[in-house]
């Protein structure tokens, strides 16, 4: 999937999970929103010409080298590294004195953007290794290929959903 059909199934991630949360300042909202759509980018780290790899030259060194070693939609494209890397945000947050709620934001917001790109990816015909390190084995729900009509749908139907979240549970971000 391209990086703004990632961003908009993070957004709504983070919006479902606002939602089960119940209320939370508009501050910690934006945060978890924020999060979100940066954690639905992150796995993409992976591949030299990502949104997330071309943000800057350390980004493109790093997704380049990731690439050559680990292959896209390799290791880091599992729930295992999701884990690992939520653990790594939030020990990182609370050892830079960051505020609980913050650290709960920013920390839960990656997760289920992480979470949503795993899922999304699994509509790619390429699928993920939903249960690696124990096997290699690629799962895929669908077929729908990067850059096609079908994606575009999955893009308008995910901001559709978007909307009819933040309308329905009444996240408002300012």
């Amino acid at each position: 999937m391209q990086g703004k059909t990632h961003i908009a199934g993070g957004i709504l991630a983070g919006e479902l999970l606002l939602a089960v949360h119940g209320q939370t300042t508009p501050v910690l909202a934006g945060e978890l929103l924020t999060a979100a759509a940066a954690g639905a980018l992150f796995p993409d780290i992976d591949h030299g010409e990502s949104k997330i790899s071309n943000t800057n030259f350390v980004t493109k060194i790093l997704a380049n080298l990731f690439e050559l070693i680990l292959k896209h939609r390799g290791p880091i494209h599992t729930p295992v590294t999701g884990a690992l890397l939520t653990v790594f945000v939030w020990f990182s947050l609370s050892a830079a004195a960051v505020a609980p709620g913050t650290v709960y934001a920013l920390t839960a917001g990656f997760a289920v953007g992480f979470a949503s790109h795993l899922i999304l990816d699994s509509f790619n015909p390429g699928g993920i290794m939903w249960l690696w390190p124990f096997r290699k084995k690629r799962y895929h729900l669908a077929r729908i290929k990067n850059r096609t009509a079908k994606e575009t749908i999955l893009f308008i139907f995910l901001i559709a959903l978007d909307l009819i979240a933040e309308s329905v549970f009444h996240i408002i971000v300012i």
